[in-house]
């Protein structure tokens, strides 16, 4: 990711790029790997989970709410266009992994 910003610096004109490789990885998955455990919550039981866990000692912010609701995905086509070829060292998963 480095070499891509290094890039971005010297090549690119001033614009709003987005730095993240082609694959996606969801919020699951992700807790997975890094040997999180998960509970699967239906969607109409996130915001009441989330008020009743507030009440204990988990703060959980707004904005996380909403992100578990929705989840984004980062486009990286502006930066495509610009670099070509995206050549990072590691991949999402394995990103992850070395988070262990």
């Amino acid at each position: 990711m480095a070499d891509i910003i290094l890039k971005a610096i010297d090549k690119l004109p001033p614009d709003t790029y987005n730095v993240a490789p082609d694959e996606y990885v969801t919020i699951r998955d992700a807790m997975k790997i890094v040997g999180n455990p998960t509970l699967p919550v239906p969607l109409f039981l996130i915001e009441p989970t989330a008020k009743i866990l507030k009440k204990t000692l988990f703060k959980i912010p707004e904005y996380f709410i909403s992100y578990l609701k929705f989840p984004c995905i980062i486009d990286n086509s502006n930066l495509h266009k610009a670099l070509g070829d995206l050549n990072f060292r590691y991949n999402t998963k394995e990103t992850l992994k070395n988070l262990k």
